[in-house]
């Protein structure tokens, strides 16, 4: 007896409890006008119930601590329960008259999309960087400054999108937590200023390091789903400086109008590519057949650490996919061998490679992880402008000017 008391108390605890009414069945088409009063939930699916006819199936334990606010509705049937349930990650199905409350169907990521314009012009503002704050996602906007990528849906409300591009003030805008689609936002151009400084003739010398030379050996793809490939750049002469511009060397074999990412690490204490330097996202497309093609990064006053840098270039993937067709082959860094030649298609940069710093090529695979090639090692042609300051020493007769 005392089993058969136990199994249906246990049962009891695990059936679904139902809410029903005598209402009228309701038209799902129409809107309903119903007012919700302050209080638990189970109340408020209750409210519904006797003004519709519809029952409601859950399991107790889904929505026993609940409150939901007062409110007066007039919509439609599912933009209600949305509202009632969503913000506590519930989710309903409708099936003839019983509405099944549940957490099966409740998706764990949510669609962001829209368009970014320069607030002066109302210009689509291309390549512009849209990232969610505190989270590792985001996505680069195409030529006509539109975005669209997915995002992990968490405890918060709400996210922060943060936008940046060279040139333009960094902003941000909150959105609620959910599908949030085409939202327009603009973007104002940024003014730098720069503290007073005493000019003289010769403060600064520029000199360019890493792998400069013009001998190419060949080319690598640089794929475009955020891959990168990186080389360390020497402070060979130990001093303080600022980067003012960074060159790539793009070969003809690849499409040299794609668009690309600069990017600029400081070196980590394992000897490897650690944060990077650059606040605002960099990317640039050029129009050069082939060669030497350098950015100008000095507003950005990036330091030109004793310990060097790494800079790196990083795939931009564009949405026309036509616009940027090759027929040159595409190169795996992990396994090359496993991709055939022939029915690969190259949407990117080709970036050339020599012999010259082979111990200083890093790539970024799609794991996450920064690596050297064992075999096949090259150096890829990648180098910065940096201009030192140089050292004064002062006595009491005269000025004079280390180097």
């Amino acid at each position: 007896m005392a089993k058969t008391k136990r199994f249906f108390y246990t049962l009891s605890l695990l059936l679904i409890l139902s809410v029903s009414g005598a209402g009228q069945k309701v038209d799902l088409s129409s809107p309903l006008s119903i007012q919700i009063k302050e209080g638990k939930l189970e109340n408020a699916l209750q409210t519904i119930s006797d003004k519709t006819g519809l029952r409601f199936a859950f399991r107790n334990s889904l929505i026993q601590d609940i409150k939901t606010p007062g409110k007066k509705y007039n919509a439609l049937l599912d933009s209600i329960l949305s509202d009632l349930l969503t913000p506590h990650r519930l989710c309903f199905t409708i099936q003839n008259n019983q509405v099944i409350i549940h957490q099966k169907c409740i998706s764990t990521t949510y669609k962001i999309s829209g368009l970014v314009f320069e607030k002066e012009t109302s210009q689509p503002l291309p390549y512009v960087f849209v990232s969610i704050a505190g989270k590792n996602t985001g996505a680069i906007a195409d030529h006509n400054g539109y975005y669209e990528f997915e995002t992990a849906i968490s405890n918060h409300s709400f996210d922060t999108l943060v936008f940046s591009s060279m040139g333009f003030e960094r902003d941000t805008l909150i959105i609620p937590m959910g599908k949030t689609e085409n939202l327009i936002f603009f973007l104002k151009k940024k003014i730098y200023s720069m503290d007073p400084v005493v000019i003289y003739p010769t403060e600064y010398l520029s000199e360019k390091e890493g792998n400069n030379r013009d001998y190419e050996a060949g080319s690598l793809y640089i794929d475009t789903h955020g891959q990168q490939t990186a080389l360390y750049v020497k402070n060979k002469k130990e001093q303080k400086g600022f980067i003012s511009s960074v060159e790539y060397y793009l070969s003809d074999k690849g499409n040299t109008d794609a668009p690309f990412r600069v990017r600029i690490y400081e070196v980590d204490t394992a000897g490897k590519p650690g944060c990077d330097l650059i606040q605002d996202a960099v990317i640039v497309k050029p129009q050069k057949a082939e060669g030497w093609y350098s950015i100008d990064i000095s507003k950005l006053k990036i330091p030109f650490s004793e310990n060097g840098v790494f800079i790196a270039i990083e795939g931009v993937f564009p949405d026309e996919i036509n616009d940027y067709y090759g027929d040159s082959e595409f190169i795996n860094l992990a396994s090359p061998a496993e991709k055939d030649p022939s029915e690969m298609l190259a949407y990117g940069q080709r970036i050339g490679y020599n012999r010259k710093c082979r111990k200083d090529t890093w790539h970024y695979s799609m794991s996450k992880v920064w690596f050297q090639l064992d075999k096949q090692s090259f150096g890829v042609m990648i180098a910065a402008v940096v201009k030192y300051e140089k050292q004064r020493q002062k006595d009491d007769n005269h000025e004079t000017h280390k180097l």
